[in-house]
């Protein structure tokens, strides 16, 4: 699928030329890794990953004090020390919960994010491009349907990884507006990130990565030409033209462009009642016409239409669609006793959210013109899918 997303952008002159990647869990860890950056075909330059993207819970320790004690996170980084990969490689999750952490304002497991200081450390910084926190709030019906602990979740669960939560706990931002509340631990990070040094860093033109190929396939992977897509007998859809607008079904009217609003039906001509006494004109009909008394216009008019383009038009009847799969059912304990949610494997392409936040990006990221680190998603109203702008 990612050959054939980015084989289909790159033919199209009008769609944004960005980096298609790859988000996995951390399962399988080098397989994963060294199957999405290599090419089964040495000469489809379109076959890999742009970045690879990577869910990992590890450091469920809250007796750790420095990233020497971060166990799992040094594995990790040994592991992608022997990968050489060519690409950008980020933590598209990261945050584990566990009740070692401390309690602090009566909130129970509030996490230290010594991982922010690996993830900027000199020794990560050459194989990892920041990482993004989950998650931004608690999910108040999925951690009280899976777990004792009740609204605003002083109790420590491991259900629970929100950075804070909203009020009043009846809000729905529909008819009772939310309003964000951290939990102290969101202090904690933004601590972390303002204390992150970036002289460590290079800059977009004194960056030079450590590999330049693509690596080796893992022998238990079949080549892409092996496989018969069922897609491959349907046809792309054309590309676009340069002023194409993709407009989301079902958009509220907020969110749709002006040209796209149904304009309000014309009033009608006002009616006016003749006066008592005062002659009644009757308007000619053509049965009161007498065609030869009718002279002819010595130029033709063309009937200019006043009405603006319907939704129908403007919305394709068929659109590339993306499966994004998400689970938030965690799995197995895992070394430490921390939880990870189940693995879960996404295409992602590029959002643009209403409210999007994001911080500190290192030097591999920026090459490819990425932005990558702490991602909080306030809100999705008019999430729009845009390759082309």
């Amino acid at each position: 699928f990612i050959r054939d997303m980015r084989t289909y952008i790159d033919s199209c002159e009008n769609l944004r030329k960005i980096p298609v990647g790859v988000v996995v869990a951390d399962f399988d860890r080098d397989e994963n890794a060294l199957y999405y950056n290599c090419r089964s075909d040495p000469d489809d330059e379109l076959e890999n990953a742009e970045w690879y993207g990577l869910n990992i819970y590890l450091h469920c320790d809250g007796s750790a004090q420095s990233i020497q004690d971060l166990a799992g996170f040094q594995g990790l980084l040994e592991s992608h020390q022997s990968y050489n990969m060519n690409i950008p490689v980020f933590l598209t999750e990261f945050g584990c919960t566990n009740p070692s952490f401390p309690t602090i304002d009566g909130f129970e497991g509030q996490r230290d994010f010594l991982q922010v200081e690996a993830l900027f450390s000199a020794d990560y910084e050459d194989y990892f491009a920041g990482g993004i926190v989950f998650e931004f709030s608690a999910e108040k019906s999925f951690i009280e349907e899976n777990s004792d602990a009740s609204y605003p979740f002083l109790e420590y669960s491991r259900f629970n990884w929100g950075l804070g939560y909203y009020t009043p706990e009846d809000c729905d931002d529909i008819d009772i507006t939310c309003s964000f509340t951290p939990y102290p631990e969101f202090d904690t990070l933004a601590e972390k990130y303002a204390a992150t040094g970036t002289s460590v860093s290079s800059d977009f033109d004194t960056y030079s990565p450590l590999d330049l190929d693509v690596t080796e396939c893992p022998s238990n992977f079949p080549p892409l030409s092996s496989f018969t897509w069922e897609s491959a007998s349907i046809d792309d859809l054309d590309c676009v033209g340069p002023n194409y607008v993709f407009i989301c079904p079902n958009s509220p009217p907020e969110c749709l462009p002006p040209f796209a609003q149904t304009p309000p039906a014309p009033s009608p001509p006002p009616t006016v009642a003749p006066t008592s006494g005062a002659p009644v004109s009757k308007a000619p009909s053509a049965q009161d016409s007498d065609a030869s008394t009718v002279a002819p216009s010595d130029k033709t008019e063309t009937p200019v239409s006043t009405e603006r383009p319907s939704i129908e038009t403007l919305v394709p009847t068929k659109a590339p669609t993306l499966d994004m799969q998400a689970s938030d059912t965690p799995a197995p304990a895992i070394s430490g006793g921390g939880t990870t949610p189940l693995p879960t494997l996404s295409l992602a392409v590029d959002f643009q959210p209403t409210n999007l936040i994001v911080a500190a990006t290192s030097a591999a990221a920026q090459a490819m013109n990425i932005s990558t680190s702490v991602l909080s998603l306030l809100s999705f109203p008019c999430l729009l899918l845009a390759l082309f702008m």
